[in-house]
């Protein structure tokens, strides 16, 4: 089993090119005050292009884990799992590399970015 994965930041206040105005009018942005976040997690199966989605309330290593034993879990009947990811600190961290050799899953680093 091949998949391929990431994660972004979900921020709870709203964007400010999402909203509209009339020209001339100033386009009214409600705020809550407050600059929570979250994050999502997504793999794709490279085979089927099925998808796997997971949220978590903040970012690290912990998040990391909590999706990996997502991953097992909706691919239980799966052999080696094999997870395409970037070398971000949440990935290469000693506990989520623990997790993921518990759960059969082994990480494939895509290359660095070179300038």
């Amino acid at each position: 089993m091949v998949l391929f994965t990431d994660w972004t930041l979900l921020r709870l206040y709203p964007p400010l090119r999402a909203c509209w105005a009339k020209i001339g009018t100033p386009a009214a942005v409600p705020i809550t005050g407050r600059n929570a976040k979250g994050v999502l997690f997504g793999a794709i199966n490279l085979r089927t292009a099925g998808r796997t989605l997971y949220r978590a309330g903040q970012a690290g290593a912990e998040a990391v884990c909590g999706f990996l034993t997502h991953l097992r879990r909706a691919y239980r009947r799966a052999g080696t799992i094999y997870l395409l990811a970037d070398r971000a600190s949440g990935h290469t961290a000693k506990r989520t590399q623990q997790v993921a050799a518990r759960l059969d899953i082994v990480f494939v680093w895509l290359p660095k970015q070179v300038a």
